[in-house]
């Protein structure tokens, strides 16, 4: 199965790391049509949106940029926590697809006029999706829910200068004990319903993160989500640290229905 590199998201994501809201109120992702959105809307989907969850941070001693080591303000504060992006939920499939295609090296509207763009967009698009036919992001996944797990540092410098990064292939996140990580990890709803972890994969080249494999539904075949559930409750352990990321089921709506 061919793989569509995902390497060149990632800068992109980076660039945009503060959250960037578009719409005052209501859903603007339901009101604009993916094929439409602006690398600035995408980031801010990927970023912000029901299906990104973020752990409980930890803090971390910066190294010293200056002075003695009793001059504390020389050292940057650092704030480190864990973002999963449920991966299989299509509106999440397409953010990265459409954010794929909009690689600003190849395509930006002052290089090309808005016509032009426009049909390259969708030239580029069904080129995308001939190449990759079999991949995740193409034909999603009928049997697993998919969680992408990166890492984010937030610095405050001695300045006060605040800036945020995500990391998709930190230590932490690959210094996994692959043999122990299923007793750890679980997702599970509010009802009490759980699933195990199927399978892990550690971050590699091409991927948003390290890759969390549950069943979607129980040993019974019963659906691990139904009607009367409301959060879906990740967790794990990281580095010796307890991440636990909760969903609300009732905000993961997409055209009508639920996506996960």
């Amino acid at each position: 199965m061919r793989s569509m590199p995902l390497k060149s998201i990632a800068p992109i994501l980076l660039a945009f790391p503060v959250a960037l809201c578009f719409a005052k109120s209501g859903e603007w992702w339901e009101k604009i049509p993916v094929a439409a959105w602006s690398i600035e809307q995408v980031s801010d989907f990927l970023n912000t949106s029901p299906w990104i969850g973020g752990s409980q941070g930890y803090f971390r001693q910066g190294s010293w940029v200056g002075g003695t080591d009793g001059n504390k303000r020389k050292a940057p504060i650092i704030m480190v926590y864990y973002q999963a992006r449920i991966l299989t939920a299509r509106p999440v499939r397409e953010a990265f697809l459409q954010l794929s295609i909009l690689n600003p090296v190849v395509v930006t509207a002052r290089s090309i006029r808005a016509s032009t763009a426009e049909e390259e967009l969708q030239i580029r698009m069904q080129e995308l999706l001939a190449s990759y036919p079999n991949d995740l992001l193409v034909r999603g996944d009928e049997q697993h829910l998919i969680l992408a797990v990166s890492q984010k540092i937030s610095t405050i410098g001695a300045s006060g200068a605040r800036s945020e990064q995500e990391v998709f292939q930190s230590d932490e996140l690959s210094d996994v004990d692959q043999s122990t990580i299923v007793l750890v990890t679980s997702l599970s709803t509010d009802t009490g319903k759980r699933v195990e972890l199927e399978n892990y994969e550690p971050p590699g080249t091409g991927q948003a993160g390290a890759m969390y494999y549950f069943p979607k539904s129980l040993p019974d075949g019963t659906p691990l989500v139904t009607a009367g559930d409301k959060d879906l409750l990740f967790d794990t352990v990281i580095n010796k640290k307890q991440v636990k990321i909760k969903y609300d089921l009732g905000k993961l709506k997409y055209k009508g229905k639920r996506e996960i």
